[in-house]
């Protein structure tokens, strides 16, 4: 195969990525497909049509120590009251999990009541299930946001795939683990911030670590560079760190099942049950063109 056919390949999987649906409908939802109101509804908020175009608000994404994240930080940090408004909805892509995006969740809880969703009265059930929904949704933009990033430094498909040096192999190992591993595979952030600016990332038990390892450059590539290779303006990025496996916090999330073998971490894969390895439904061993040892 070319490595212009491989190319092909991995810019159609961009629009095959499957949806992430809640395990349990809500009570009455009075929609057919809940998934759908809530993408609709988040993304008229937030000013985009598709989800996409989310990254036309690539300078919000990427940018570092703006006004909007500052107000972000203080209000996270409680020094601030006035919180997020609805319309525009602006979400802290930093901290998907704190107390910004949590209250702009409790004003899209009102905001889907006034829009007689469950009927116009929302019980616990309902507020779970879009809670569910409304943080997918903020991590299937991010996942686009990754991909965007990877994509735009996958190698000229006019290169035959014998010319491609190491480091141009491992942006499509790159493109290969985050569309594998999915929206559900992304890492989550936890809330705590310490006082040097740095924020810690739940760790996922049964993801290989190793492979994991190879994503950890991509967040630090789309933060402090363009696709140019050249540092972005602005004051130095926030550090992304990751506790021990002894002190960070398991996530409650249920592993994803149909995953290649390998991207699953040995000894949580051993530690299966014989029916919980013929539920997980593995797929056979994925090869990659670089080794995971490597470091690009």
């Amino acid at each position: 195969m070319s490595i212009e056919e491989k190319l092909n390949i991995i810019l159609e999987s961009l629009q095959k990525a499957p949806r992430m649906v809640p395990k349990h409908r809500a009570r009455s939802s009075g929609f057919k497909d809940p998934v759908a109101w809530v993408q609709n509804h988040m993304h008229s908020l937030i000013g985009i049509r598709t989800t996409n175009e989310i990254l036309l608000f690539k300078d919000e994404l990427y940018a570092i120590d703006t006004e909007l994240q500052k107000e972000m930080a203080l209000y996270k940090d409680h020094k601030k009251d006035e919180g997020p408004q609805l319309k525009p909805m602006r979400i802290n892509w930093k901290v998907v999990n704190g107390r910004w995006n949590e209250e702009l969740f409790l004003q899209f809880l009102s905001y889907a009541e006034e829009q007689d969703y469950a009927e116009g009265c929302i019980q616990d059930a309902d507020e779970d299930e879009l809670r569910d929904m409304f943080y997918a949704r903020i991590n299937r933009m991010l996942f686009h946001t990754r991909l965007d990033t990877i994509t735009e430094r996958l190698p000229d498909p006019e290169i035959l795939f014998e010319e491609l040096n190491d480091k141009s192999k491992a942006w499509i190992d790159n493109h290969t683990t985050v569309d594998n591993l999915g929206v559900e595979g992304q890492s989550s952030d936890e809330t705590d911030e310490d006082s040097d600016g740095v924020y810690t990332v739940k760790r996922l038990n049964w993801r290989n670590r190793e492979l994991i390892k190879s994503l950890n450059g991509v967040d630090a590539v789309r933060r402090t560079t363009n696709k140019y290779g050249n540092r972005r303006p602005g004051t130095a990025p926030r550090t992304r760190k990751r506790k021990s496996a002894r002190d960070s916090h398991p996530t409650a999330r249920a592993p994803p099942t149909g995953k290649p073998i390998n991207f699953y971490s040995e000894d949580w894969y051993m530690g299966l049950t014989q029916q919980e390895k013929i539920t997980l439904k593995a797929k056979p061993e994925l090869e990659f063109l670089t080794s995971l040892d490597d470091d690009y």
